[in-house]
């Protein structure tokens, strides 16, 4: 006796096919598309406050100082796994990410902004590098097309009173790379304290620490720093401040997102119910020309597999033709770059299969185990 096919059903019953495979592609992009958007705020978010962090590290002065002791400075340069320091001031402007406001890094370093830029393999895509003791920077092309600036416009509190960055810098360059870092020579910061009487040679307001190995080797010698010595931004120490201001987002969308798929996944699985309804009559026929309820439930079930199978994977696809359309004609143009794939997407549009064919394959088995199918063919 030949095994019954996992499709025959439906090829033979196209219009209750396109139903419940369009239902459920339509579930399959929804949630897809959904995990994407939310996998790509974010990513956007951790490009601009955690990346910077990936090959170096930046020891500040600690709260309520304006420099690093000499003792401090001598240690860190001490420290095995420091490869070499630069002196900076470390500013910050406003990234407005999918999440909420990120602070984009920027960091003045004198004359040697265009040392800065080269370590992060930023190259100049407009413009060119800020001049030494100018109030000039370059900021990466992302953050330009993020706050709608470009080459030539000006930034700062002192023209916009919700920029973070302090002062009235201009805009001389527009920097190209994976890091999303912006370079400053002259800090209004610095300049302020010189106004007031401060000295400000041989001090160091902050390090930049280039490891001479790993930085993860660098940050476990930097762990040994008290907070009274420095303030630390490593990337142990921007992880801990992103995944603390996201943590109660991240639940919240966790469980939305949860509710929506058990929610889909029922939808989808009564409407697979309702095509399994009426056949009731070919599965009596079946067990009567000899298959056993077992053939039968063999089949019920690698219908409802492959169907839910196939119909995830077109809806996945479909979610990231979406996606690519979207970010090329809305997101990329303003900065905020959305990522296509994610493990956190991926992982989410396959439990969707898993829970449709949960939701959809057990009542249908208990219903057919009730029925006397041998009465169906009866007429009874």
């Amino acid at each position: 006796m030949k095994p019954l096919g996992s499709l025959k059903y439906f090829w033979e019953n196209k219009r209750k096919a396109l139903l419940v495979i369009g239902i459920f592609i339509l579930t399959a992009v929804s949630i897809s598309f959904t995990a994407s958007l939310v996998t790509s705020a974010f990513v956007s978010a951790e490009k601009v406050s955690i990346h910077p962090f990936d090959t170096a590290s930046i020891a500040a002065a600690a709260d309520g100082s304006f420099f690093l002791k000499e003792e401090t400075v001598q240690k860190i340069e001490g420290l095995p796994n420091v490869g070499k320091t630069l002196s900076v001031d470390v500013e910050t402007t406003s990234y407005t990410s999918l999440m909420g406001n990120a602070a984009a890094f920027i960091l003045m370093a004198g004359e040697r902004a265009e040392d800065v830029a080269r370590f992060y393999d930023l190259k100049i895509k407009a413009g060119r590098m800020p001049a030494a003791g100018e109030y000039e920077l370059a900021l990466h092309e992302d953050v330009l097309r993020n706050k709608k600036l470009a080459v030539g416009d000006e930034i700062g509190d002192a023209i916009d009173e919700g920029e973070w960055l302090m002062g009235r810098y201009r805009i001389v360059g527009s920097l190209a790379g994976d890091t999303v870092l912006g370079v400053g020579s002259k800090s209004y910061r610095a300049s302020a304290m010189e106004q007031a009487g401060i000295d400000l040679s041989g001090h160091a307001a902050a390090l930049l620490l280039l490891p001479s190995g790993a930085v993860s080797d660098l940050n476990a010698d930097l762990s040994a720093l008290s907070k009274s010595e420095a303030k630390l931004y490593t990337k142990i120490t921007a992880r801990r401040d992103f995944d603390e201001q996201l943590a109660s987002i991240q639940t919240l969308i966790g469980l939305v997102l949860a509710v929506f798929i058990f929610a889909m996944a029922i939808a989808v699985g009564a409407i697979i119910m309702v095509a399994y309804g009426d056949r009731r009559a070919e599965f009596g026929i079946l067990f009567a020309i000899g298959y056993s309820k077992r053939d039968v439930r063999n089949m019920i079930c690698k219908e409802i597999g492959v169907l839910s199978l196939v119909s995830a994977a077109a809806g996945y696809g479909f979610a990231m033709l979406l996606l690519f359309l979207l970010d090329a004609l809305v997101f990329a143009p303003i900065g905020k770059p959305l990522a296509f794939f994610s493990v956190y997407g991926l992982g989410l549009t396959l439990i969707v299969p898993v829970m449709v064919f949960v939701c959809a394959v057990f009542p249908i088995l208990r219903r057919f185990k009730k029925t006397d199918l041998v009465s169906v063919i009866e007429g009874q």
